[in-house]
């Protein structure tokens, strides 16, 4: 099964079952889901969280409650723009009881400041959202990219390293090779593809098992006319022909 099958399984299923959350309809998208703050909890309670005072989360609707819990633990949060058309934000010292608010995408801009690339700070862990995901690590995006692109040019950039542990935060039936899924498949993985070392649901933890190489370069002869829309890989292609 290719990966878009893939994708309009899970946005069937999510839909059909009910499990499927605001905003609605989740084709497209990553998909938020039932029970995302739950996931959230099971994140909180991992050593490799506790330990981490800057933390990199993606702008997707299901992620909320991490952002969230992010600035109300006192950590460092740095969200990328959707779709890289701007660069990246850093969050911290949010006015108490405001840490919801701040890290909505209709406010981040507002509570938040863009940096220079060259002043983001080292990455302790990512968090990224996911169409699917397999017990191995291998994962589905929304088929654009950008969670792709994004961690291959803060690598590029020395802010993260291929080692740089990777969450997710999905429903069960984002977990495509789980005992007795209707799918229960391995994914399709390819090269400039991010993987994850943990995926967090609802109802359990998983440690993933041979996860495959993270990209750690970007391919700019596959970028092509998207350079331009991408504000921080056109800002740093610049930096580098400086």
């Amino acid at each position: 099964m290719d990966k878009a099958r893939i994708r309009q399984w899970v946005w069937d299923a999510l839909t059909r079952t009910g499990q499927a959350a605001f905003p609605r309809p989740v084709h497209g998208r990553i998909p938020n889901f039932v029970g995302a703050a739950q996931a959230a909890e099971r994140l909180r309670a991992l050593d490799v969280y506790r330990r981490a005072q800057v933390v990199k989360v993606g702008p997707d609707a299901p992620l909320h409650p991490i952002r969230t819990m992010v600035l109300r633990d006192g950590k460092t949060l740095y969200m990328p723009t959707p779709r890289l058309a701007g660069g990246f934000v850093v969050l911290q010292d949010v006015p108490p009881g405001k840490e919801r608010e701040a890290t909505a995408l209709a406010h981040f801009k507002a509570y938040g400041r863009e940096v220079a690339l060259t002043a983001i700070e080292p990455i302790d862990l990512v968090v990224v959202g996911s169409v699917a995901v397999d017990h191995r690590g291998v994962r589905v995006g929304k088929g654009e990219g950008y969670g792709d692109l994004e961690f291959a040019l803060l690598c590029e950039l020395g802010k993260l390293t291929p080692h740089t542990p990777v969450v997710t935060a999905v429903h069960d039936l984002q977990v495509a090779d789980s005992p007795g899924h209707p799918l229960g498949i391995r994914l399709p993985h390819d090269p400039h593809d991010i993987a994850v070392d943990v995926i967090v649901t609802p109802t359990r933890t998983l440690h993933t098992k041979n996860r495959p190489p993270q990209p750690s370069r970007i391919d700019w002869e596959k970028l092509g006319d998207r350079l331009e829309d991408l504000k921080p890989l056109a800002e740093w292609r610049r930096l580098q022909d400086a």
